[in-house]
């Protein structure tokens, strides 16, 4: 593909391009510096960043009901995904109604549920299949995880 035909792509194509699915490979996360999470909130979703991550928030006050705000960690994944976790707590109680749930969750995986949900309520939006992607990468993620039966679960 020449240089030209790159200015016809869209950011959603960019960026799968970028970073190909690893459907069953090895998926790592990586701590994002705080400075640096913006950036990639921006470079993820553009114009659309704070809504996503907001609906993260929204989905936390809504499943874990001691969560009262506080400090996130923002991970990117080698796979090109992404989550964020709540650091105010090292676990949650989690009350998960639409699957009869009410349990404690680690942190990271609280996170993962979380950011999860969110991705899954917004593939209807006009990135549509890019936001679906990016639901896909972060669950080949959790499928390597201690707790991805629970998650996985959850999700379905």
């Amino acid at each position: 593909m020449d240089t030209n035909q790159f200015s016809k792509l869209s950011r959603c194509q960019l960026v799968l391009m970028a970073a190909p699915t690893m459907r069953g490979g090895s998926v790592t996360a990586t701590l994002m510096p705080q400075n640096a999470r913006m950036g990639l909130m921006h470079e993820l979703f553009n114009k659309h960043f704070i809504t996503v991550e907001n609906l993260i928030y929204t989905n936390m006050v809504r499943v874990c009901p001691h969560y009262q705000r506080g400090e996130w960690a923002f991970y990117l994944l080698s796979n090109g995904g992404f989550y964020m976790a709540p650091l105010a707590a090292p676990s949650w109680f989690v009350v998960y109604a639409a699957k009869e749930y009410q349990g404690s969750l680690l942190s990271n995986p609280t996170g993962m549920l979380v950011t999860s949900m969110a991705l899954n309520q917004l593939t209807c939006w006009r990135d549509g299949e890019y936001i679906t992607e990016m639901a896909f990468r972060l669950r080949d993620f959790i499928r390597l995880q201690p707790e991805a039966d629970r998650l996985c679960d959850l999700l379905d």
